[in-house]
């Protein structure tokens, strides 16, 4: 039996202390085919970045699954796109932001953002489902994370 076993199992129906829990997830998570397995069991529900698996502490895993071509940040980062175009729309701006919170590099989120006409067909897309003013329809355009000069194109002034 493992020493955090023993430990976890010597503190059961005992409240632990986040030290403790803290202590006991590391020492969980330092076996390098426990963080292999689980990597591949998240990467099994979705594609994910590298930095997404460092957050959850699967640091070790990377260099692997990489070498094994299960992660690799561009194809991530053009599947995200392609997942937010066909479900849940967002512009350059939501986009380029989600990517960041995601650990992607800015070369590779530039390089996969969509071009100025495919924003403007989307946008287009997202309006003819909303009967919106004006007004509305510009706040919603930009609360999606479209450019304000597409926005303005779509909905101009006096419309």
């Amino acid at each position: 039996m493992t020493s955090w076993l023993k430990k976890l199992k010597s503190l059961s129906g005992k409240k632990l202390k986040p030290e403790s829990k803290r202590a006991v997830k590391v020492n969980t998570e330092a076996d390098p085919k426990k963080q292999l397995n689980k990597a591949v069991h998240l990467l099994s529900f979705r594609p994910r970045s590298a930095a997404e698996l460092k957050q959850r502490g699967l640091a070790a895993a990377i260099p692997k699954l990489i070498e094994l071509d299960l992660i690799d940040d561009k194809k991530f980062a053009q599947w995200w796109v392609e997942q937010r175009v066909n479900s849940n729309p967002r512009g350059n701006i939501g986009l380029k932001a989600e990517l960041q919170q995601k650990g992607i590099d800015r070369e590779i989120i530039a390089s996969v953002l969509l071009t100025k006409d495919q924003e403007i067909d989307l946008a287009k897309k997202l309006l003819a489902k909303k009967n919106l003013d004006q007004p509305r329809a510009q706040r919603f355009l930009l609360s999606r994370g479209f450019e304000s000069d597409v926005v303005f194109q779509l909905t101009p002034v006096g419309k």
